[in-house]
């Protein structure tokens, strides 16, 4: 929680409060005064911001699922390999390091983003040259299920890889990012309209504030829910949870 608190003091929460401070003195000196209904304006702000809260949930929630079929299919074919009687002690635990490597570079290329993705996904066919090479120490049956998994593990990475790179609708968010601004503008001189006389300055100041705060931090969750990988939001997955059991090699040797 502390982090996620500690997270509001970015450049873009800033320019909300700053924008929403600049506007309540310049509209209380300047005897500002919004009369117009909001109701419209504060559809125009709220249907972007709930769109795109719902599609960066999504995209959560779908590579919660994918890492966690990635996960067990990495496992599954850790597993299939171990079950190869046939295969040499030094070879079951070369392709055992090798399935470790893969499943933590993956993992590391998730959270920071860094490396290019093509050669990512790429290095999964490793496994494939293995099965190739030491052909004549598998039998049917390993060879099927490795093939088998690896199938789910390649549609399950390329997904993950595909949620790294693209976010939700950059449309949404920047008529979202637009409308927002200009509400953080507009409210004080329109609260300063209607309850003016009925509320003191402090007070008006204070709602201002704390609304454009909330407007910040719904931003903030839908932009840090893009990216559930990044170990940057309150709410990013563990990846703790889904760590490979690092002790593949100990049962080989």
């Amino acid at each position: 929680m502390k982090k996620w608190l500690l997270s509001l003091l970015n450049p873009q929460t800033l320019v909300f409060l700053g924008v929403a401070i600049v506007s309540f003195f310049s509209a209380a000196y300047f005897n500002l005064r919004v009369s117009h209904n909001m109701i419209l304006f504060s559809l125009v702000i709220s249907f972007p911001l709930v769109f795109s809260l719902q599609a960066a949930y999504k995209v959560r929630e779908r590579a919660r699922e994918y890492l966690s079929g990635f996960n067990a299919g990495m496992i599954a074919v850790s597993d299939s390999f171990l079950q190869a009687n046939t295969l040499s002690k030094a070879n079951q635990q070369k392709i055992q390091k090798i399935i470790a490597d893969l499943h933590g570079n993956y993992v590391e290329y998730l959270k920071n983003g860094s490396g290019d993705a093509s050669m990512v996904l790429a290095s999964f066919s490793q496994i494939t040259f293995f099965l190739v090479q030491h052909n004549d120490q598998l039998d049917t049956k390993v060879t099927f299920s490795v093939n088998k998994y690896m199938r789910y593990v390649n549609e399950c990475g390329v997904y993950l890889v595909s949620t790294k790179q693209h976010k939700t609708v950059r449309g949404i968010r920047v008529l979202s990012t637009i409308a927002l601004h200009l509400f953080t503008f507009i409210q004080a001189a329109y609260l300063l309209n209607t309850v003016g006389g009925l509320l003191p300055n402090a007070l008006i100041f204070f709602i201002s504030f704390i609304s454009s705060l909330t407007l910040a931090s719904l931003q903030l969750i839908q932009r840090q829910l893009e990216d559930p990988f990044d170990q940057d939001g309150f709410d990013d997955i563990r990846f703790e949870m889904f760590s490979f059991p690092a002790n593949r090699q100990k049962i080989v040797s």
